[in-house]
């Protein structure tokens, strides 16, 4: 727990995004990460259109129940800067997990979503927009 005080930023949620991503099973022409060598559905980004150091929450479920068949869905972290010598970071998120970018994370470092094997996911991305609408954050 991180109490709200300690963060520079808002983490007072103005926009939400609902993303339904397919497995490598059935998703044949997700690219390979030429990094991490797997197969990503969101390659690495900073989101933008943010509140600065606003907060970012992102919940996910896996259809058809907790336990993942062969390679799981990953969210993976690097530093954002093309001298940095730090590895990138590959956490698996089990289904109904939930995890948090906090404050001046997404000014410092990168994601990506690397693609489970068998498995329909659907995520819900929480953040504090900019513009208060999808508008500011789409264009």
């Amino acid at each position: 727990h991180v109490p709200a005080e300690t963060l520079r930023g808002p983490c007072n949620y103005t926009l939400t995004l609902v993303n339904r991503m397919e497995p490598t099973s059935t998703k044949h022409d997700l690219k390979k990460d030429p990094i991490l060598h797997h197969k990503a559905s969101v390659s690495w980004h900073k989101d933008s259109g943010l509140q600065d150091f606003s907060s970012i929450a992102v919940y996910h479920t896996i259809l058809g129940g907790t336990v993942q068949e062969g390679l799981p869905w990953r969210v993976a972290l690097r530093v954002a800067s093309s001298t940095s010598r730090t590895p990138a970071l590959v956490v698996p998120l089990p289904s109904q997990s939930m995890y948090y970018l906090l404050d001046d994370f997404n000014h410092q470092h990168e994601h990506a979503v690397l693609a489970g094997a068998t498995q329909l996911r659907y995520s819900s991305t929480h953040r504090v927009s900019r513009g208060g609408t999808w508008h500011a954050i789409r264009d």
